[in-house]
């Protein structure tokens, strides 16, 4: 697991983006709406999926995952908090479904049971570990002032 990367500072150039996307098939049909956000911090580019509640010279403390994707906000000058999960949920649903399938195998073999259920289990660790490391380095890194 890549260790998470803390950035903190102040907040410019702030763009919010959105996308819309829809299909229709037999007469039903369906809208989806992505929103994003970019900016730098002490000009270092960040986007940020989601619509956080950010300004022009709020200063945030940002840490994320490279591999997983995953990442916290903490807008400093409000002191709200904003999670994305990028990855790990679809690695957590892919770890419950090899524990599953690996107990299911455990009728027929029991060292494809192990070895099923036990890629299952690390996945599910790596994941929870990765969501503790971020919590960790957002909560240990010091709130940054808003000089007015």
């Amino acid at each position: 697991m890549s260790k998470p990367i803390l950035i903190s500072g102040k907040v410019s150039h702030l763009n919010h983006f959105s996308n819309t996307s829809g299909s229709i098939s037999r007469g039903n049909g369906s809208i989806r709406t992505r929103h994003r956000v970019m900016f730098r911090v002490d000009n270092t580019p960040v986007t940020f999926p989601g619509s956080p509640n950010l300004g022009e010279g709020d200063m945030v403390t940002l840490a994320y995952t490279e591999r997983i994707g995953a990442s916290i906000l903490r807008n400093d000058t409000t002191g709200v908090r904003y999670f994305s999960y990028g990855w790990m949920p679809i690695l957590v649903i892919i770890g419950i479904l090899m524990l599953l399938s690996g107990l299911h195998f455990m009728s027929s073999s029991f060292i494809t049971c192990l070895s099923v259920a036990g890629f299952g289990i690390w996945l599910l660790i790596k994941m929870y570990k990765a969501k503790q490391a971020l919590e960790q380095s957002i909560s240990q890194s010091p709130k940054s002032q808003s000089i007015l």
